[in-house]
């Protein structure tokens, strides 16, 4: 499902200049009550969160856990794909286990390491950085076994001094890789959309709507009636910063378990983002609370205040076969649930849920510079997204 091509959120990460070492554990620590968070439904009313932080024992990188995606198998089984984040280089993809339905989580394995390389650009070698981010995991049971397990990441390189403007995302590649369980072992990365020619769909030969677009990131997935659906954040400059009047979520599907791909439409765009005061929609996840199927989408860059990434807004999907969500008569998506920006975090959203997680509910990414150096945590919302209360 979910959800760092973190546009606004990379301009803040500029300003942190050096790190050090943090210590994690397994536990899922509670939120402090004296700094509520709200979540707000369809009629408008408020109510306040039981936020629950999770934390993991997964390694060196030492600036904290973000983009989160969460998929449970048919035994009741949890599995966390996240991305572990070193500034100002490193963005991997990590592996957590819950067998209590999201009260406890562990660290697994990692999956995509970020990793220095040479590269010729331009008939220069140029020193940067491979990054494998923004992970959605799909469990697609009626697949072969080796292939039942799907991690769809972002994979791109970029170079010093490591901004948002040097990512070579219009290079880069939504990726799958196939396993038995999360566990691993995971088999080789696949180009699912690119412009590489193994890529199986490329946006520029997919559809007149999408032939513009010049990077993808952000893929959230789910199965429904044994189609893969897959959204990703699209957008036209190379680099993925502007040109905002153009970027939106776009919608693929495979009825062949990922063999082959086909452009569905377009979920959400500038405008939808516009009539409720941002310039873009990203991170999305694509999930199911009973029996409807949901997209989770975090606005970003208000036209008054901040321009970072603002918590969840969650829209029922009316056609997923043709991308359609579900609007009032002027057009305008209508929400479902909105989850609020815990107090004093800078930046967050990017989440994701699963009906199994009911210890947890909704799993949340958030910033915060001041909790330096681990700026980047997950937190569990403790509400599901289509819930009565």
């Amino acid at each position: 499902m979910a959800s760092s091509g973190r546009f606004f959120l990379q301009i803040m990460l500029a300003i942190v200049l050096s790190s050090m070492t943090v210590a994690c554990n397994s536990e899922v620590r509670k939120e402090d009550s004296s700094k509520p968070a709200n979540v707000k439904k369809e009629d408008g009313a408020k109510r306040e969160m039981d936020i629950k932080e999770i934390n993991l024992n997964d390694g060196d990188r030492k600036n904290g856990l973000f983009d989160v995606s969460l998929e449970y198998d048919n035994s009741g089984v949890g599995w966390l794909a996240y991305s572990r984040v070193e500034i100002p280089k490193f963005i991997e993809t990590q592996i957590a286990k819950s067998t209590d339905h999201g009260a406890s989580w562990t660290h697994v394995t990692g999956i995509a390491d970020s990793k220095e390389e040479t590269k010729k650009i331009k008939g220069k070698s140029v020193k940067g950085v491979w990054r494998d981010e923004t992970p959605a995991l799909l469990f697609d049971p009626a697949d072969k076994k080796n292939r039942r397990w799907k991690l769809f990441t972002n994979r791109y390189f970029t170079t010093a001094p490591y901004k948002p403007k040097t990512r070579m995302l219009g290079e880069g590649t939504i990726n799958v890789k196939y396993a038995t369980i999360p566990a691993g072992p995971w088999s080789k990365a696949e180009c699912v959309v690119g412009n590489r020619a193994d890529c199986k769909l490329s946006m520029k030969t997919a559809h007149h709507d999408v032939a513009d677009v010049k990077m993808n990131t952000e893929p959230g997935a789910i199965m429904d009636k044994g189609v893969i659906y897959l959204s990703m954040d699209a957008g036209t400059v190379d680099h993925g910063l502007g040109e905002w009047e153009n970027y939106r979520i776009v919608l693929l599907s495979s009825a062949d378990h990922g063999a082959s791909w086909r452009y569905a439409g377009i979920l959400l765009n500038h405008k939808d983002a516009m009539k409720f005061g941002y310039r873009v929609f990203t991170g999305t996840s694509l999930v199911r609370s009973k029996g409807k199927l949901f997209v989770m989408a975090t606005p970003s860059g208000a036209l008054k205040g901040s321009s970072d990434h603002d918590g969840s807004m969650v829209f029922e999907i009316t056609d997923i076969k043709r991308a359609k969500i579900k609007r009032d008569g002027s057009g305008k998506p209508i929400v479902t649930k909105r989850f609020e920006l815990p107090k004093g975090v800078s930046s967050g959203g990017l989440a994701d849920y699963d009906e199994q997680n009911t210890a947890g509910g909704v799993v949340f990414s958030t910033l915060k510079l001041f909790d330096f150096p681990k700026i980047f945590r997950i937190k569990q919302m403790g509400v599901g997204i289509d819930d009565d209360d």
